[in-house]
């Protein structure tokens, strides 16, 4: 079974990632839609809490999404089949599970634009306030730092998402090794 996990800040484009990968055959889990696998809790009490659209950087700073690993490898599991599977999601432990996965892919696009999309999105209400906003985009380089020593290949967010999804299935499907006879 083919497995990549593609992930990167909120505004990057996973959720159009997942959809479009749908549509390639791949069985495509975007973690924040999945009920009951990824929960907000508090940094230091790790109580399960709610968000609500507009907390706000104060309260991102002290809470954290999580998703159990357990859960995540049974639904990998009975979702799949012989199928290719992609996860997406930005999840702060995410760390503890990427090596349920072949292929890492970080999604990545320049802070402009990222906050632009941010300001503008109608399908999500994550960091549209100004003091999340700014959460996420000073977020973003110690995350993608933390992901490339994690061993991701950095992809350009930045284009039309056709191109986003080739750039995932060429990194997903790396060509086949080449035997080279030494005829010594």
């Amino acid at each position: 079974m083919n497995t990549i996990y593609v992930t990167g800040v909120a505004g990057t484009g996973k959720s159009l990632v997942a959809q479009q990968l749908r549509t390639e055959g791949w069985v495509s889990l975007d973690l924040d839609g999945v009920e009951g696998l990824c929960s907000w809790r508090d940094k230091q009490t790790q109580v399960t809490v709610e968000y609500s659209s507009g907390s706000g950087r104060a309260w991102l700073e002290t809470h954290e999404y999580v998703c159990d690993r357990h859960q995540l490898e049974h639904l990998m599991q009975a979702q799949a089949g012989n199928r290719p599977i992609a996860v997406l999601g930005w999840i702060a432990n995410q760390t503890e599970w990427l090596d349920l996965f072949d292929t890492i892919i970080l999604l990545s696009v320049d802070p402009q634009i990222l906050a632009q999309r941010l300001r503008t999105r109608t399908s999500n209400d994550f960091a549209r306030d100004p003091s999340e906003l700014a959460f996420v985009l000073d977020s973003k380089e110690p995350f993608e730092r933390s992901m490339i020593k994690n061993g991701a290949i950095v992809g350009d967010a930045s284009q039309p998402i056709e191109g986003v999804v080739i750039d995932i299935l060429t990194a997903s499907h790396p060509p086949p090794h080449r035997y080279r006879h030494d005829s010594r």
